[in-house]
């Protein structure tokens, strides 16, 4: 069964739905988690530029896909110097009954065309290290560059792929 699922840039709006979804799709709860209230308000200080990640850069984007009206994906980043590296992945959910159904891909892709035309030419993204979805970075061509991070060195070949997957 297909389903119709809308993409757009997120706005302060969206914040309660994106806590709800990130809390959703958690493998299971960590103590530095936090609540979907927390996740609500960490994601609108970041959109609104008052929450800023260690050597996050401005401007950042968050992008959210949709079913029916109802927030079903998130997906953050930034420009960096973190690293050595020019953009981050800030976080990525998509809600678990959606999963497999290329949200996730396509939310990357927005978000790696987005950095490449900010002139972004590498991208990280640091994750918990038992998350189950590790799996989705390396199928997307993301190199374990340490224990608890995945790296895109050469963003435009990520890009390039991307764009095969569509």
């Amino acid at each position: 069964m297909s389903v119709q699922i809308e993409y757009r840039q997120a706005t302060q709006a969206d914040a309660a739905a994106i806590g709800t979804v990130t809390v959703a799709s958690r493998d299971r709860p960590r103590e530095h988690d936090g609540t979907a209230e927390g996740v609500a308000g960490g994601i609108a200080a970041y959109m609104a530029g008052t929450h800023h990640p260690r050597f996050a850069l401005a401007p950042r984007r968050v992008w959210v896909s949709e079913h029916e009206g109802e927030v079903v994906g998130v997906i953050a980043v930034h420009l960096t110097t973190k690293q050595a590296f020019e953009a981050e992945l800030q976080t990525m959910f998509v809600r678990p009954d959606y999963q497999r159904r290329g949200i996730g891909t396509e939310l990357l892709s927005l978000a790696v065309e987005w950095l490449c035309a900010q002139g972004a030419s590498s991208m990280m993204v640091g994750f918990h290290y038992d998350n189950p979805y590790r799996d989705f970075y390396l199928k997307h061509g993301g190199v374990l560059g340490a224990p608890s991070r995945f790296e895109w060195r050469v963003l435009e070949a990520l890009r390039s792929s991307l764009q095969i997957h569509r």
